[in-house]
Order: C-alpha cells, then sequence, then structure tokens
C-alpha cells in the first residue's frame, strides 16, 4: 500500500504536521477530536498514538460543568472515531492520557453548590 501525505494544521499550536496514511486510520472522525475546547487542550502524539488531554478549569482548579462536559465531548469523540473505522483499520489511537495543565495540581476538588 503507497503511503500519501497528509498536511494538516494543528488546532492547538497552529504548526503544519504531516501525516502518513495508510498505515494508520486519520480520518475526518479522528481529526473531530482536536477543536477548541474551552477548560481542555488535546494533543496527539504519533510516536506512541496518544492523545493528551490537558484539563485547564477556570476560574480555579476544580470541576466545573463545562470541564465534565468537554471531558465526556473528548472521550465520547474518540469513540465516534473508532466507530467510523473499516473493520481492518489500523486505528491511530492506543491511549488517551488526561493530565493538568496547571503545574502541581492533578486531583480537582469540586464546587459543592455546583454539584448539591
Amino acid at each position: 500500500m503507497a503511503h500519501m501525505q497528509q498536511k494538516y494544521t494543528d488546532p492547538i499550536s497552529n504548526d503544519t504536521v504531516n501525516h502518513l496514511t495508510g498505515t494508520r486510520a486519520m480520518n475526518s472522525e479522528f481529526y473531530q477530536i482536536f477543536h477548541d475546547y474551552q477548560e481542555f487542550s488535546v494533543r496527539y502524539n504519533e510516536k506512541y498514538q496518544a492523545v493528551w488531554s490537558y484539563f485547564k478549569p477556570t476560574p480555579r482548579p476544580c470541576f466545573t460543568t463545562t470541564l465534565l462536559k468537554e471531558a465526556l465531548e473528548i472521550q465520547q469523540s474518540i469513540i465516534n472515531y473508532f466507530k467510523s473505522l473499516p473493520e481492518k483499520a489500523e486505528p491511530a489511537i492506543r491511549y488517551l492520557i488526561m493530565s493538568s495543565h496547571i503545574p502541581g495540581v492533578y486531583n480537582l476538588g469540586g464546587d459543592l453548590d455546583l454539584f448539591i
């Protein structure tokens, strides 16, 4: 199978990125994962086939309805990507990693008024 170069602009860094198509499936559903979010930034590491999602809650580091909605949206986008693949396609994603964009903070508390 011939490999074709496909260029796209990374929505996070605005860098032009080349991806080989033909070895791993990177279709339109794949690129839907990487749109602008309010409380997440999402990147792809091709070497490890990993989607990195960094939460950056505002106005302070705690769970918000937006953060929870976007976390589910990222996960649903990945599910949609897998559902869109042809039966024998090699997926481009093996891992989803959720991390904090705030140095020294991983676990988030919640706004009790929001959850009670």
